[in-house]
């Protein structure tokens, strides 16, 4: 390929011999590319662009083709412990998703690769590499990946958000079944809460 006046050519040498079967002369066959090289560069800068914006996403991100982890960004590999993506690529989904959750979220992943209607959000219980539980909550898409039919998932830890909700199911199963009676009464004298023992007395 050669690049000329602002085009790019792509040119083709063919020998031409003379009766003597000796090499004269060289034909040179050109075609102008520059609208191709223009589309393949423009293709470069928006996988690039594509390439940092998931390097540098707050969600972890993974690429799964079947149950495996083709590509995991920087944030996924922090969300479950370890050091680098190599520690994950190439190992199966059940690395980092729970024994109690495993089958659901297989099945999904192998049901949006087949085109199959699945749900594009839902939250698993995911583990870490030292074994501690986190929360995970999913957003996922089917996507392809050099020709093959992929899982795009977006993930992010919800598990200070369980622990809350979780707390504040027991504070509130603890005031509703005290032995005590409890309630909660406005400045202008009305009632706003009464626990189950405040309403026997």
């Amino acid at each position: 390929t050669d690049f000329r006046d602002g085009m790019w050519l792509e040119n083709c040498y063919y020998p031409v011999f003379d009766a003597r079967g000796t090499v004269s002369k060289v034909a040179v066959y050109s075609r102008d590319v520059t609208e191709l090289r223009r589309a393949e560069e423009a293709l470069r800068e928006s996988e690039e662009r594509y390439r940092t914006a998931i390097e540098n996403s707050n969600d972890g991100v993974a690429i799964l083709k079947g149950n495996t982890h083709l590509y995991v960004n920087g944030k996924f590999v922090e969300m479950f412990g370890y050091d680098t993506p190599a520690d994950i690529i190439g190992k199966p989904q059940s690395l980092t998703v729970h024994p109690d959750d495993y089958e659901r979220v297989a099945a999904f992943t192998q049901r949006r690769q087949r085109g199959e209607a699945t749900p594009e959000r839902y939250e698993f219980k995911g583990v870490k590499r030292d074994g501690d539980i986190i929360y995970i909550e999913v957003s996922a898409t089917g996507t392809t990946y050099k020709g093959d039919p992929v899982a795009l998932v977006y993930m992010r830890d919800v598990t200070a958000r369980r622990n809350s909700e979780e707390e504040l199911r027991l504070t509130r199963f603890s005031i509703e079944h005290a032995s005590e009676s409890i309630f909660w009464i406005r400045p202008d004298g009305h009632f706003v809460y009464v626990n189950e023992a405040a309403c026997k007395k």
